[in-house]
C-alpha cells in the first residue's frame, strides 16, 4: 500500500454503493454526495486539473499533509469499483477540493476553484437536484403526461358518442317536423283546423262551419242573405277577397246609399264559406 493512499485511512468507515449520486457538473468538476456530504472524488479533481493520473492529486495531499485534516479529505469504500482495481476511492471536501487547487501548480487551478466554490454554493441554495433525484422527477413527469394523453383520449371519445347522440337526435327531430308539416299539410287541404284550447268557450269555429258545410249539403238548400237582395253579394265577395275588414266593406256599401250592418257582413261570409267560394274574412 503506497503512503499517499494511507492517509486519513481511518475515515474509511462509510461504505458507499458502485455509482455516487452526482449533484452538479460543470466544465468535467463534478460535486458528488457521500452520506449526505457533497464532496469531489480525486479522480474527478485530477481530470478537472489536467492531470494525467489520480496519482498526482495523492502525490500533491502528500507532499502537504500538514495542510489536510480529515475535514479536508478521507477515504470511502464501494462495494465493488465499476472501472475495475481498488475500491478504495479518496474524495475531498469543499475545503480540501479549494486547497488543492491552491496548492496546484496547474494552468487551470484558478478556473477549477472558481467553478467549484459556484457549484458547491449552488448545491447548500439547494438550486441544483441531484441527477438521481432529476430523473425520478423525469419519470413521473412521464406517468402525469401518459396519464393526461390517456384523460384526453376518454374525453374524445365521450365527445364522440355525445356528436352521435346528438346526430341521432337532429335525425329523430327531422322526421317530427316533417311529420308536423305533413298534418298541416293535410289540415288545410281539408279545410279544417285541429281546435286550440284557448280560441275560447265553445267549438272552434272553422270545425263548426265544416260540420256546418255538411249539413247544409245534405238538406240541399240555402237561405238567401241580405246582400243577396240587394244585389251587392258579388261586390261585397270581391271587397272580401280583397282582404277588407267588415267595417271597411260597410263605409264602402254606405258611401253608394246602402246601409248594411257588419253582422249581415258577416253571415254573408260565412255562408260564402260554407258554400265553397272560398275563405273569405272571418
Amino acid at each position: 500500500m503506497d503512503r499517499a493512499r494511507s492517509i486519513f485511512r481511518r475515515k474509511v468507515g462509510v461504505v458507499m454503493e458502485n455509482v455516487l449520486p452526482v449533484l452538479a457538473e460543470r466544465s468535467e468538476v463534478r460535486i458528488v454526495e457521500v452520506d449526505g456530504q457533497p464532496v469531489v472524488t480525486a479522480r474527478d479533481l485530477a481530470r478537472a486539473l489536467g492531470y494525467q493520473k489520480e496519482r498526482a492529486i495523492l502525490n500533491l495531499v502528500n507532499r502537504n499533509k500538514e495542510s489536510f485534516t480529515d475535514r479536508d479529505t478521507f477515504v470511502i469504500k464501494l462495494m465493488t469499483n465499476p472501472q475495475g482495481g481498488d475500491p478504495y476511492v479518496r474524495v475531498f471536501t469543499k475545503r480540501g477540493a479549494l486547497k488543492v487547487c491552491m496548492k496546484s501548480n496547474q494552468p487551470r487551478a484558478v478556473m477549477v476553484q472558481e467553478i467549484l466554490i459556484d457549484l458547491y454554493e449552488a448545491v447548500e441554495r439547494g438550486n441544483l437536484v441531484p441527477v438521481q433525484q432529476l430523473s425520478q422527477l423525469i419519470v413521473q413527469q412521464g406517468q402525469v403526461v401518459a396519464q393526461s394523453l390517456q384523460l384526453m383520449q376518454a374525453v374524445q371519445k365521450e365527445i364522440r358518442g355525445q356528436g352521435q347522440l346528438l346526430s341521432a337526435m337532429q335525425g329523430q327531430m327531422e322526421v317530427v317536423v316533417q311529420a308536423v308539416v305533413t298534418l298541416l299539410q293535410r289540415a288545410a287541404a281539408a279545410r279544417c283546423t285541429i281546435p286550440v284550447p284557448e280560441a275560447g268557450p265553445g267549438e272552434d269555429l272553422r270545425v263548426t262551419l265544416q260540420v256546418k258545410r255538411q249539413k247544409s249539403a245534405k238538406s240541399g238548400r240555402r237561405s238567401v242573405s241580405k246582400l243577396e237582395k240587394l244585389g251587392v253579394a258579388d261586390l261585397v265577395t270581391r271587397l272580401l277577397g280583397k282582404g277588407y275588414s267588415y267595417q271597411e266593406i260597410g263605409e264602402v256599401l254606405k258611401a253608394q246609399g246602402i246601409s248594411v250592418g257588419k253582422s249581415s257582413i258577416a253571415r254573408f261570409a260565412k255562408n260564402r264559406i260554407l258554400d265553397g267560394f272560398g275563405p273569405g274574412v272571418i
